[in-house]
């Protein structure tokens, strides 16, 4: 698993881990696991019910990033507040809507640049994944 500089950074000899939330499908989780991708599902390591106020610290602490598709998030100031508080780093999959193949299509297209963005990304950020393009859109506000 990725381990977090004192900047937020994940070091450059190891790659980030991501935590899958419960708006996630676990077996996706599962999948990137068998391409030896270092993701887990949120109900792997916490109670399916567990708070984001108790597991989004504890994977930021540990240097891990998450992935969901719940957009609804950037739009909660609580929770910003908290990714925030944490020095959280975190992506929305901008196709929640679609969901099944759409979503493993969308994940799959965009890994290499998620990646990257954890690697090379002070934290906290947040940033809203697109289907296609190089891009990320910052959701994080001020």
């Amino acid at each position: 698993m990725g381990a977090a500089a004192p900047n937020g950074r994940v070091t450059a000899t190891s790659g980030p881990a991501f935590l899958f939330d419960n708006n996630m499908p676990p077996g996706l989780a599962v999948a990137m696991q068998a391409l030896h991708e270092s993701v887990f599902h949120l109900k792997e390591r916490f109670a399916p019910n567990t708070a984001d106020e108790v597991w989004l610290p504890a994977i930021s602490a540990a240097g891990e990033f998450f992935v969901t598709w719940d957009y609804r998030l950037k739009t909660t100031p609580a929770q910003c507040a908290l990714i925030r508080r944490a020095r959280a780093g975190g992506f929305i999959l901008r196709l929640a809507e679609r969901g099944g193949c759409e979503l493993t299509q969308q994940l799959i297209r965009q890994w290499p640049l998620i990646k990257r963005t954890a690697r090379t990304t002070p934290r906290p950020f947040l940033f809203g994944v697109r289907s296609y393009g190089q891009r990320l859109q910052s959701l994080l506000t001020k």
